[in-house]
């Protein structure tokens, strides 16, 4: 079972990303799209996230709005600044 869909805020303060930011849904994972990049993975077995993209270009203070959405939403994890991120994928 595949289900892609569009990420829409419900923390964050913009009334929409535009169709920037999309969710992946397995039965295992959900994974989100900023832009047209993967970012990030969450293991709905082991409920942990992992950051699939390791370009410190792609994090933008968008994608940065993305994730942090993603993260209210589908996990338990604390809101990241762009300086954690980067830190957590070794940039």
């Amino acid at each position: 079972m595949l289900n892609i869909y569009e990420l829409f805020p419900r923390y964050d303060a913009r009334k929409s990303f535009y169709g920037k930011a999309q969710i992946i849904e397995t039965s295992k994972t959900i994974k989100l799209k900023s832009y047209d990049t993967i970012i990030l993975q969450y293991s709905k077995q082991n409920k942990t996230i992992k950051f699939l993209c390791r370009d410190p270009w792609a994090f933008s203070q968008t994608t940065n709005r993305h994730i942090n959405e993603f993260l209210k939403q589908f996990t338990n994890a604390s809101p990241l600044t762009k300086k954690e991120i980067l830190k957590s994928i070794g940039a």
